[in-house]
């Protein structure tokens, strides 16, 4: 009967002293979970802080494309009037296209890097798609 008892006593230990452990081991995943949930929320607001500032920049690129697109045009306008009036030769109005074809490539590439630009901050703001 002793044995028995002692069996018992020894048994209870063990579980007072497993359910000890399975306490401790829930209390440290909460903590893990809540360092998680932290590094998480620090995460998302970098990537919607960087999508924003990122918009930001390309707006400002659209604004210089459109300027420099402008100009190319009146160049290539004041080449090809010079060109008419004798003045001008062949080679300074191909410049002048030349150089309006790459302000428009600019200046769509810039329009192309706005909408992407505003899908990244949609995304990073979990906006559904």
């Amino acid at each position: 009967m002793q044995f028995r008892q002692h069996l018992d006593h020894a048994k209870r230990f063990y579980e007072v002293g497993t359910k000890a452990k399975i306490v401790e081991e829930a209390r440290a995943n909460l903590e893990v979970a809540g360092a998680n949930k932290e590094l998480v929320r620090k995460g998302v607001r970098f990537d919607v802080e960087q999508a924003y500032y990122n918009l930001k920049d390309v707006r400002e690129s659209i604004s210089v494309a459109e300027l420099t697109l402008t100009q190319a045009k009146e160049n290539r306008e004041l080449a090809q009037g010079r060109y008419a009036s004798g003045v001008g030769n062949t080679i300074e109005v191909a410049d002048a296209v030349v150089s309006e074809i790459s302000a428009k490539t600019a200046y769509i590439t810039a329009l192309y890097n706005y909408h992407l630009a505003v899908a990244s901050l949609e995304k990073a703001m979990g906006a559904k798609q």
